[in-house]
This record gives C-alpha cells, structure tokens and sequence, in this order.
C-alpha cells in the first residue's frame, strides 16, 4: 500500500524584518533572492534593512534588567 504525502503550505512573509515590535519590509536599496535550488526560481524577495531601519530596531529592543 502506497502512503500518500501530505502537501504542505508555501512560507509566506518572509519579505518582511521584525523592527521595533513591527513587522515591515526593509528600507534598504538591496534585495536578497532567495532561489529554488532545483530550477534557479525566485522563491521570495527579502528588502534589505538600512541604516534607519537597524537604528530603530536596537532603540526598541527589550533588554531586560541588564544594566
């Protein structure tokens, strides 16, 4: 008896940075494809995060008791 596999979902939102609490797209010019490894595709584009964009991310970063 031949067992049948289960078809999983695609990833979604992985073009977004978690950035102060936030999820959003990077500010940055750059781009970072991710490619199918079999055919060459474009499997997701991820933006980049700027200056800005890290700034602000280690402004609203929760460090806890470490002082």
């Amino acid at each position: 008896m031949e067992k049948k596999l289960a078809s999983q979902s695609p990833y979604s939102n992985f073009d977004q940075l978690l950035i102060n609490g936030q999820w959003r797209h990077g500010k940055g010019a750059k781009m970072l494809r991710d490619l199918n490894p079999y055919d060459g595709s474009t499997l997701a584009e991820i933006p980049h995060a700027n200056r800005d964009d890290m700034d602000e991310a280690y402004r609203g970063a929760d460090y806890g008791d470490a002082a």
